[in-house]
């Protein structure tokens, strides 16, 4: 019986709220390994975070932090989300179209180098002309 309760806590563990800031890696890892039909690499994962419109992402003390109290177990092993987040293609679909509201474009100055790093990343997948003003990153 004690067994079955270890893996019922640690169920509950990972589909615990969020307590705050996560790093880039960990985000783009809990992206994959929760929604791994959604998200197969981290180009994929980049993208949705700082260009799709209510993503579910904001910016919260110069990082990406998800809005969402209610959190989904992983739905594949941790260590292949970790491998996937690691990959690197280019988007094999068209991008969501690019807005001045996105997080990309309403980054913070006082965005954390890790995330801002994550920005310039993600903006480089994006096709040559898919932003149209010039804010560095």
């Amino acid at each position: 019986m004690k067994a079955k309760r270890k893996s019922k806590n640690r169920a509950a563990r990972s589909c615990a709220p969020s307590s705050g800031s996560a790093s880039v890696e960990r985000t783009i890892e809990d992206m994959i390994a929760r929604y791994p039909s959604l998200f197969q690499s981290r180009t994929q994962a980049l993208h949705h975070l700082f260009v799709v419109l209510g993503c579910g992402y904001e910016w919260q003390n110069g990082e990406l932090v998800d809005r969402h109290s209610e959190r989904r177990a992983d739905r594949i092993p941790r260590s292949a989300a970790k491998i996937l987040a690691r990959h690197r293609p280019p988007l094999e679909r068209p991008p969501y179209p690019y807005c001045e509201m996105c997080n990309l474009a309403t980054m913070p100055t006082t965005a954390k180098a890790a995330w801002k790093a994550a920005a310039r990343e993600a903006r480089a997948a994006l096709p040559n002309n898919a932003i149209t003003h010039s804010q560095e990153i």
